[in-house]
């Protein structure tokens, strides 16, 4: 019985140390300056996210969007897809979406 809770009193403390970046990713979106272009927000992304900036989604004529495909520490039970979002290669907002 001693080794089980220690297992599980081991286990809780693993768990708990994994730190969740999804507020700290919100915060950093929120923070990024108006006006901000491509380069320097891909030159300022934390390095506990990954963005897939290779692969665009042209929304609306001028509107692309950058999907963020990992926040370090984040496990996501509902299916929320998280992007940045660019006007003429200018930041304008970051947003998500409900995958289905």
């Amino acid at each position: 019985m001693d080794c089980f809770r220690v297992a599980v009193f081991l286990g809780f403390i693993i768990l708990s140390s994994c730190k969740d970046y999804h507020k700290d990713m919100k915060e950093w979106a929120e923070s990024i300056p108006g006006a901000s272009s491509l380069g320097f927000v891909k030159s300022s992304t934390p390095g506990y996210l990954e963005i897939d900036w290779n692969n665009p989604h042209q929304v609306d004529k001028g509107i692309t969007r950058y999907t963020i495909t990992a926040i370090q520490g984040h496990q996501d039970p509902v299916s929320i897809h998280f992007y940045l979002e660019f006007k003429n290669g200018i930041f304008s907002r970051q947003g998500w979406e409900r995958l289905e």
